[in-house]
Formats: C-alpha cells, structure tokens, sequence
C-alpha cells in the first residue's frame, strides 16, 4: 500500500512573494509523513527548510518547519 495525502496546507513563504506547502501523507498503518515545497525562488536560494518535530509526540504526526539561511558558498 502506498502513501495517502490526509491534507496540504498552503501560506506564505518568509518573504511573502511565495508560498510553503505543507503535505500530509498516511500509509494507513500508523505511519505519517509532510513533505515541504517551498515555491519561492528568493527563499529558496537564501534558506534551507529543516523540520522538528513536536515536544511529547511519539508518532511524529505533527511537524513543524523552520528556515536556516543558507551559508555562502
């Protein structure tokens, strides 16, 4: 069986000129996974998404993402 999307969540990049979806994914034995697209070209050059988990949430259902800025190369 594969991956079923329970729910996408869209809003507004860092910056503001894009957006951050979020997708929410079951496989229907317990397991959960969001996959992040950023689709803002400026914060995707100028930061990485890096995802957290919540505190007291033992199946990870519920992430959280933040933005690092990416160091120069």
């Amino acid at each position: 069986m594969g991956w079923t999307t329970v729910n996408t969540i869209t809003g507004p990049c860092k910056c503001g000129k894009g957006l951050l979806r979020s997708t929410h994914l079951t496989d229907g034995h317990g397991n959960f996974e969001t996959v992040w697209d950023l689709t803002c070209p400026e914060c995707k050059a100028k930061y990485s998404l890096v995802e957290t988990h919540l505190v007291g949430n033992p199946d990870k259902s519920l992430a959280m993402v933040r933005y690092v800025e990416r160091k120069a190369a």
